[in-house]
């Protein structure tokens, strides 16, 4: 079984400020918004893994062989 965690931003420290001057206006303005962030992930293997796989064969074998390759 395999169990994963991931967080992003868990200081919140995603916020944006900005100021404009324009034609003798100035503005200025801040702002935050909720970017934190957590997965939890869980996977686990069904069956049985010593089941042996069987070997298939492909028709590329059998034109390598009429062609005399």
């Amino acid at each position: 079984m395999n169990v994963r965690l991931s967080v992003n931003d868990i200081f919140y420290q995603s916020w944006w400020s900005g100021k404009s001057e324009f034609n003798g206006q100035k503005a200025f303005g801040t702002g935050m918004w909720d970017s934190r962030r957590a997965a939890l992930s869980i996977s686990f293997d069904l069956g049985n893994k010593n089941i042996k796989s069987r070997k298939r064969s492909t028709g590329i074998e059998n034109e390598s062989k009429r062609a005399g390759e």
